[in-house]
């Protein structure tokens, strides 16, 4: 068998092959991860969540967090920029029933920079270690990280973490 085929494991987790859906903005929706699916993606990830709005009952948080019997394992990307706050956020998408949290330390768009989330992150990695400390001790399941190389495309990569 080919390296690179091979088995990964996230947590308790085993994901058969490193063929996975990433967590796409405006796409990863409930709808997409099912086609991705059935097309021989056996991990998923949704669109990243504001940790805000997985505190608030809504409309917009019952469509973003919608799983299925056949969308598993899942994880629920969250962002934001306060170590509580996403601490709660992610207790929250476990309670739902999903099956990893990520969080996402890497979106670009000038929007989430502007709030200090994201990759906003990449140039403060001690407010990062706070909020995965915090996550990872409100929590009972795996935890990863979407990160980029460096805040900028021309930065040299951080060395901080």
């Amino acid at each position: 068998m080919n390296d690179l085929w091979r088995p990964f494991r996230i947590g308790p987790l085993t994901i058969p092959t490193p063929l996975v859906l990433a967590a796409l903005a405006g796409y990863s929706d409930l709808p997409y991860r099912l086609i991705c699916r059935r097309l021989g993606a056996p991990y998923a990830a949704t669109e990243a969540m504001l940790d805000r709005q997985m505190l608030l009952e809504g409309k917009l948080r019952r469509r973003l967090v919608q799983l299925d019997d056949a969308d598993h394992p899942v994880a629920g990307q969250i962002m934001g920029n306060e170590p509580a706050v996403m601490a709660q956020a992610a207790l929250e998408l476990c309670r739902m029933g999903f099956d990893v949290v990520d969080l996402n330390f890497a979106c670009p768009v000038r929007k989430v920079l502007a709030r200090r989330r994201g990759g906003y992150l990449m140039n403060r990695p001690q407010q990062a270690l706070a909020i995965i400390q915090a996550v990872t001790s409100a929590v009972d399941k795996p935890v990863t990280i979407k990160l980029r190389r460096a805040f900028r495309e021309n930065d040299v990569a951080c060395d901080d973490f």
